[in-house]
């Protein structure tokens, strides 16, 4: 059997190291990639960053297979990069039937480099969706990568692979949770058991990356995924400007609590603190209608998320300690004929508020997540229903509460892939004004549920007439919404309507 499957552990002391690997025999078809890089500036001191990449040169002769490896880690005052190590990744075989064989492509350089000064980091990826590295006041770096051809890895291989704990990255990124930082370390590694895998982006005081992702040992299939679609979201809004008013007594205490975007409408839900009811707020841009929420002494409706031609929401108390998830059906609506309560629907939650909620069906199963931030933590309860039904019939129960230490949420939103893969976004504004999305991938267990941080992403709204903490941000009303082509959009909000209009940012595909 004419396959050899291996790693080779490159130390940059400088910039670069040169090896060379005889095979015993002459390969059809060579794969090289990385499953590990680590760079560091040393343990003096931490610093801004210019550049940062990496790159794996290859050359077949005959047998003998020559690699060059190349690292940069450095900033705009000469600091460059003391200790480099990556781990190659090499697969090589011959005549080897390619039969029930995996095709695999692998990540062999990218370079991330700003153009100007260089910065703090808050966050950076490597893609063919969306590669960036920026830092927390808008600075985006140049971008560049390369892939290796995609190559038919034979299924013997693939065997060998697992048992050599060798694999190839395609696709990664790293962030901190929240701003932007020196830099000490920074590098990823899949150590071993591929459910193991660590990032580094750090500094001396303790900051590190938290949210990240990686994708390996697979070849791009020219499908985008949910996750590809996130990456490709330009990272400013647009803005819009469309006419509305609540015409809420308290507008000091009350505000846009969310939003949903149907066909050619907007629909905004705005609380009415000291009044018995809440109300929506329903635009075509141009014009606007006004309706009041459905429950007596529930004045708060808040964060909602769109299924099809309904629009779930939930409605609290003032104390936001009682609540209602309610459903409105959107089918035919216009400004003459505005969103109609499906007053069979109702889940009641006799104790706990209900902030904000997501929903999406899940191959056989309608899944609704509330969300409730309380006492300096947050509970996410969620609730299944058999499908078979439409969803205002579905008869939901609960299935399990989990706890979470993301509390800013104003709004969340679930996808589900076909493949079962389910997804739930939240939306937060870090001191007030700076916009990020958080991507959890969410793992149904028999009886409970487990979130996985997996990415984060700082957006920049464009502000309309208000500027600051009552402008567009995600604090406010914000949403993931999908047309029927498959294209994700998310929306945010400015606090409240002014002149009887307001600002709205829509972040689009790239």
């Amino acid at each position: 059997m004419s396959i050899y499957v291996g790693h080779k552990d490159v130390s940059l002391q400088g910039k670069e190291d040169v090896f060379e690997l005889k095979f015993g025999f002459v390969p059809s078809e060579v794969l090289i990639g990385f499953d590990k890089f680590k760079f560091s500036y040393g343990d003096k001191t931490d610093h801004h960053v210019k550049e940062l990449g990496l790159s794996i040169a290859s050359k077949l002769e005959d047998k003998l297979l020559k690699c060059t490896v190349k690292g940069v880690l450095s900033d705009g005052s000469k600091h460059k990069m003391e200790t480099g190590n990556v781990r190659v990744s090499i697969i090589a075989y011959a005549d080897e039937s390619t039969e029930d064989a995996v095709p695999v492509s692998a990540l062999q350089s990218f370079n991330l480099k700003f153009s100007g000064d260089d910065h703090h980091i808050g966050r950076y990826a490597v893609s063919k969706n969306g590669s960036f590295m920026e830092d927390g006041s808008g600075h985006q770096a140049d971008c560049s990568y390369s892939m290796s051809p995609v190559t038919l890895i034979p299924h013997a291989a693939i065997e060998k692979m697992k048992s050599e704990n060798v694999h190839f990255i395609s696709r990664f990124g790293m962030g901190m949770y929240k701003g932007d930082h020196h830099v000490s370390h920074t590098g990823i590694e899949i150590a071993g058991n591929e459910d193991k895998i660590t990032y580094d982006l750090s500094d001396k005081q303790g900051n590190h990356a938290e949210c990240n992702f990686c994708e390996f040992d697979v070849a791009d299939n020219g499908e985008d995924t949910f996750f590809d679609k996130i990456l490709k979201l330009n990272v400013k809004g647009k803005k819009i400007t469309i006419a509305g008013n609540a015409n809420v007594p308290n507008i000091a205490a009350s505000h846009i609590q969310g939003v949903v975007k149907y066909e050619n409408y907007y629909i905004m839900s705005h609380n009415n603190k000291g009044y018995s009811k809440g109300v929506f707020v329903v635009s075509d841009g141009d014009k606007y209608k006004q309706f009041d929420s459905y429950d007596e002494h529930y004045n708060h409706p808040g964060g909602m998320q769109r299924y099809e031609s309904y629009m779930l929401v939930g409605v609290e108390n003032s104390a936001h300690d009682s609540s209602y998830i309610r459903l409105y059906n959107l089918s035919g609506m216009s400004l003459d004929k505005l969103p109609r309560m499906e007053e069979s629907f109702a889940i009641e939650r006799s104790s706990m508020g209900t902030c904000a909620l997501g929903i999406c069906k899940l191959q056989d199963q309608y899944i609704i997540a509330a969300y409730a931030p309380h006492d300096g933590t947050a509970s996410i309860d969620f609730y299944t229903a058999s499908a078979e039904v439409e969803l205002p019939q579905a008869a939901f129960t609960q299935l399990c509460s989990i706890e979470t230490e993301y509390v800013s949420y104003q709004n969340i939103a679930l996808y589900a892939e076909q493949d079962g893969t389910m997804y739930l976004v939240g939306f937060r504004s870090d001191d007030d004004t700076i916009d990020y999305i958080d991507l959890f991938e969410v793992e149904m267990k028999s009886s409970t549920i487990e979130l996985r941080a997996i990415y984060t992403r700082h957006l920049y709204t464009e502000q309309g007439s208000i500027i600051g903490i009552a402008g567009v941000h995600f604090r406010w009303g914000a949403a993931l919404e999908m047309d029927g082509n498959g294209n994700i959009m998310l929306l945010a909000t400015q606090r409240n309507f002014v002149g009887r209009e307001t600002a709205i940012n829509e972040f689009r595909e790239a």
